[in-house]
């Protein structure tokens, strides 16, 4: 099978998108010829030493014939869209997968799988892809995250399923990086971990009054806070500054280092707004180190089996910070239910997130628009 990954950004973006795409790339290589087509007009938020650590792993990539690696110049225009090695690179493969809906979709002749990854009006994709499907008369996969958007466009599609279907599929980590590297920290000094872009959507905002209701509580921590600027970097600044025994800043580290950060933590904050999935949560489970989140739809789906199964509370209700620091002060009250706890946030990842469980589904997803495609034609 000849399969296509479209992505917008430039893979060393290093988001969870593109990390996502590398690894699903990497375990469908074995059985499938893999290309990956970015556009080079994107941003990186890496730089120095990291930006050159991930050019390099692409290149050996694709020097050892894991997968092509294909750039278009410049961004989404006519030129590029309609230009005949962009439509023959598309059409040389067997089908397509592009990243929330990509507009270059449109001059393809293959059965395409849309992965919706992030926030969008999926009211007017849902009827996009409705119209595209009705005029190029091609068998059209949607890919979700989580179940909420699953229900929403079975929906609004599932009237249309003959040619158009719908799939649940999460991220996945690999499990064998992303792993216990110690016995369990020592809590003298309870350790919370925050990764991911410090912007407002991801709930930066809030931690400066999560670390005020911690200081009330009289919890000995230290916030340890890795990601790169996104708009936010002045809240973790002025924190820094004013609790420096308390918040400690390492920046945007590259992704060789994060699995001993994650191990070496107690618990893992992600106090999200918006997220469809979050790859954070799982690899932090991988390595043995439990979240606490907020309630989003995507937390429910990853936590309620490890909430059920110990009788635990990990998802606050609401943004407020006085519930994150209650949960977090819970966490410590039993150090037997705590250890148990980290040994099932990993047990839980190897059973539902593991990279090559995820990557089979992906496989599975392919093959089943193809059959699709072929019967009806």
């Amino acid at each position: 099978m000849k399969i296509l990954f479209y992505n917008m950004a430039p893979l060393y973006n290093m988001g969870g998108i593109e990390e996502f795409l590398l690894d699903v790339a990497h375990c469908l290589s074995k059985r499938h010829k893999i290309t990956i087509c970015t556009l080079s007009h994107g941003y990186s938020f890496l730089s120095g030493v990291m930006l050159r650590e991930r050019i390099k792993n692409i290149l050996d990539d694709v020097k050892t014939g894991k997968y092509s690696y294909k750039v278009f110049k410049g961004i989404v225009n006519r030129n590029i869209v309609l230009s005949k090695d962009f439509v023959d690179l598309l059409n040389d493969h067997d089908i397509l997968y592009f990243e929330n809906f990509a507009f270059p979709s449109i001059f393809a002749a293959r059965p395409t799988i849309y992965g919706f990854h992030v926030d969008f009006n999926f009211n007017l994709w849902a009827k996009i892809l409705l119209k595209i499907q009705h005029l190029k008369r091609l068998t059209l996969g949607i890919h979700t995250l989580n179940p909420d958007d699953y229900c929403f466009f079975k929906q609004r599609l599932g009237h249309n399923k003959n040619r158009i279907k719908v799939f649940l599929i999460p991220h996945g980590v690999d499990i064998n990086k992303f792993k216990p590297y110690e016995n369990v920290p020592d809590l003298d000094t309870f350790k919370i971990l925050y990764v991911g872009r410090l912007s407002i959507e991801k709930g930066v905002n809030l931690l400066p009054y999560i670390v005020q209701e911690l200081l009330k509580k009289g919890l000995k921590f230290k916030l340890i806070i890795v990601g790169p600027d996104f708009g936010a970097g002045e809240v973790i600044a002025k924190m820094s500054n004013k609790y420096p025994d308390f918040v400690e800043y390492l920046g945007a580290v590259p992704r060789t280092f994060l699995p001993k950060i994650y191990a070496s933590a107690h618990a893992t904050l992600i106090p999200s707004y918006k997220e469809k999935f979050s790859l954070v949560a799982i690899e932090s489970l991988a390595c043995g180190t439990p979240i606490v989140t907020s309630s989003l739809p995507c937390f429910k789906y990853i936590l309620y089996p490890l909430e059920r199964s110990l009788n635990i509370r990990l998802r606050a209700s609401t943004h407020s910070p006085k519930e994150f620091a209650n949960i977090i002060t819970n966490l410590l009250q039993n150090k037997e239910k705590y250890c148990k706890l980290r040994k099932k946030s990993r047990e839980i990842v190897i059973k539902r997130f593991s990279i090559d469980r995820i990557a089979c589904e992906i496989e599975r997803m392919f093959t089943q628009i193809l059959e699709i495609h072929a019967h009806a034609r």
